[in-house]
Formats: C-alpha cells, structure tokens, sequence
C-alpha cells in the first residue's frame, strides 16, 4: 500500500503541480474576480461570461481538482474489491496488531493518523503569501468538519486502505513543505501569468 500510494503520488505529481499554481492564480485574481461580482451583480449571465472570460484568460480550469479524485477513483475501487477477496490472508508488519489487512483498525490508530495528518494538511497554506481569507476559527471549524467527515467514512474501511490514505496524506504533507523549499518555490512560481490588477 505504502509503495503503491508513492507510485501513484509521484505519477501525479505533474497534476498536483498544476493544481497548485492554479491556486496561486486564483488568489491572485480575486481582486479582479470580485471587481466582476461588483458590477455585474445585477446581471446573472454577464456575471457567469465575465468570470468564465477571466478564467481563460489566466488559464484557471476549476474542474482540474476534481480529476486527481477521478484518477484514483478506479485504484481505490479496485483496491477495496481485491481486499475484500483476498485480505483475509494478507498481513503486515506496518500494521502489528492487526490479524489481516482485509479489518477495520480495533485500535483505529490509522484512521486517527490519516485525520490529524489531513487536519494540519488543510490548515496549512500552499505559500506564506497565500493568507487565509478567512478568521482562524472559521478555518479551524472547516478543517474540523471537513477531518471528522474523512475518519468516519475510513472508520471501518479495511484498514489497508486506510493506510493508503494515510500514506497519500503524508506525501501530500511533504509535497507542501517541499513548496516552501528555494527550488520548490521555483518551481511552484515557474509559468504564473503576470496578473494585472486596476
């Protein structure tokens, strides 16, 4: 699981690099995007052509998240098939306290590390200018909601699955502090039209 989730993570890695500068756009342009909500606010059709114009014009395509879920959808399907047949005779020794791979944690350490791994995750941002917008209580609030939401849906997965995510979670984690690094910087900047803001 662990080898697969860093296979497919760096497989991905071009996607999740272009996801991530396309959240530095769009912070860039909000400015400009609520310029646009403004004054067009009266006119619904205008308000839709004006900020689907802006986001051509930046090269924001807002449906390019949801394919990293897409992408991996089939794996974790076919995953959750295999250890539902077969986990009863697969262990590991990552896991020590489980009898098989095909069980939900007794313990639920793994869904607990998979949350507090996703929770700092959230809160933290892709770069030091990218402020949150908004108060660190609301954010707390959503990164609580958005954590609990995530552990109870993998409370009683078979718990390597859970492992995968929390291998995933945990390359997602690195992946951002290499953001912080002087070449991730870099490269994270590499390609970020010049917004020109009025």
């Amino acid at each position: 699981m662990v080898l697969l989730a860093l296979f497919i993570r760096v497989a991905l890695f071009g996607l999740n690099l272009r996801i991530a500068r396309q959240q530095i756009v769009q912070k860039k342009i909000k400015p400009l995007l609520d310029q646009i909500q403004v004054t067009h606010k009266n006119n619904q059709e205008k308000l839709l052509r004006e900020t689907l114009k802006l986001n051509q014009t930046y090269g924001i395509k807002p449906f390019r998240t949801m394919m990293i879920g897409l992408v991996q959808a089939p794996v974790f399907m076919s995953m959750y098939g295999l250890f539902a047949k077969y986990g009863a005779t697969m262990t590991s020794i990552v896991i020590p306290w489980m009898a098989t791979l095909s069980e939900s944690d007794p313990l639920h350490i793994v869904p607990i590390v998979y949350a507090v791994l996703t929770f700092v995750s959230f809160l933290i941002p892709l770069t030091n200018d990218m402020a949150v917008t908004q108060s660190l209580p609301l954010q707390m609030a959503l990164a609580v909601v958005f954590t609990a939401i995530l552990m109870t849906v993998m409370w009683r997965f078979p718990v390597a699955l859970v492992l995968y995510w929390v291998t995933n979670a945990l390359l997602a984690l690195a992946e951002k502090m290499f953001y912080r690094t002087q070449w991730g910087k870099r490269l994270l900047q590499r390609g970020i039209p010049e917004v020109h803001l009025p």
